[in-house]
């Protein structure tokens, strides 16, 4: 139940940013009439995220299994030896079920050797900021598997280490949603253990907002939220009631790509909002999406180090919305490593 309410502090907050700047800042509101519309997908989306979370379905591991190698077969035409690496991971933790608690070194250094190979051979983002978008999909990458490193940590000082490495790294990339999204895997494992109580995370939040305000910042992160919703609201408008992509969006190989390419033909990245997805490509039938998205988190409280994991993507994904990719992650670590379900 703590996931839950941690998730619906962040999801709440993030809509009633998304609604002063609605407010606040017109030109990005795609219309008035279009907002009682949009929060109502929004709320009846959550209401099925929340029956997921208290009525998971039956989801046996070995379908699981079956559906990310499916996806791996499919995204092979990006990348070749996706398959190869699903059935690699599938015998490794049939031999190993503990591995990233044991390995999470190799995890760990896998992560940064990425990261230091991109910076090397492609530039640092920090003193190049036009390569930062073809750099997307590798520094995400690099993130999860930084991401995964810090949540199965077990020794507080290594933890502390590899947050504090990661964290310099991907500041370098410019992309300060990777941030946030190690700053959560370091942070959620306290509030989990009740070492991190609710109204310090309260607090935390009135904090970062008065830091924001007085910093002259609060009217540009407004505009980023904004915007967010604006891309929601215009596809909310296109995909009712059956959806306009019928799950294109979500198998492509980055979303957020090819919306900007749909809106404005050029190669940016917009964020879509943790929903935008589901609803762009199934319309109403996109409730089926948030539903397992519920599921997921519910069966991930099984092990702490897995909803780590999930807690931290799910709420990262607030704003930048779901892929295939991040789907399979969610499905992996919430179902697959707490099978008893």
């Amino acid at each position: 139940m703590k996931s839950l309410k941690l998730f619906s502090l962040a999801f709440f907050s993030y809509l009633l940013l998304m609604l002063c700047s609605h407010l606040v800042l017109k030109e990005y509101s795609a219309s008035r009439s279009m907002l009682p519309l949009s929060l109502a997908v929004i709320l009846i989306f959550y209401a099925c995220f929340v029956v997921g979370y208290f009525r998971p379905p039956y989801l046996p591991s070995e379908a699981v299994w079956i559906v990310i190698f499916l996806l791996a077969v499919y995204f092979a035409q990006y990348v070749v030896l996706a398959p190869v690496g699903v059935v690699f991971l599938y015998l490794l933790l049939k031999y190993e079920p503990e591995f990233f608690r044991k390995f999470s070194w190799f995890v760990f250094l896998l992560g940064v050797g990425v990261i230091a190979s991109i910076y090397l051979y492609a530039g640092i983002p920090f003193f190049e900021y036009q390569i930062r978008f073809r750099l997307t999909e590798v520094l995400t990458l690099s993130a999860y598997l930084l991401l995964t490193a810090i949540a199965f940590e077990q020794k507080e000082r290594l933890r502390f280490l590899y947050f504090f490495v990661s964290s310099i790294l991907l500041f370098m990339s410019t992309f300060r949603s990777l941030l946030v999204l190690m700053f959560l895997a370091y942070v959620i494992p306290y509030y989990l253990s009740g070492r991190i109580k609710m109204r310090e995370i309260l607090l935390g939040i009135l904090v970062g907002m008065a830091v924001l305000i007085l910093s002259g910042n609060l009217e540009r992160f407004l505009v980023r939220v904004g915007f967010t919703f604006l891309i929601f609201e215009n596809l909310v408008k296109i995909s009712l009631p059956f959806g306009f992509y019928h799950g294109s969006l979500l198998l492509s190989y980055s979303p957020g790509r090819k919306i900007a390419f749909m809106f404005t033909l050029n190669r940016n990245i917009y964020s879509s909002f943790i929903f935008g997805q589901a609803v762009a490509d199934f319309g109403i039938f996109g409730v089926i999406e948030a539903y397992l998205l519920g599921a997921i988190l519910k069966y991930s409280e099984r092990d702490i180090s897995s909803l780590t994991v999930v807690l931290s993507l799910l709420i990262y994904l607030i704003e930048v919305g779901i892929d295939a990719f991040v789907l399979a992650i969610l499905l992996f670590f919430g179902i697959n490593l707490c099978p008893e379900n």
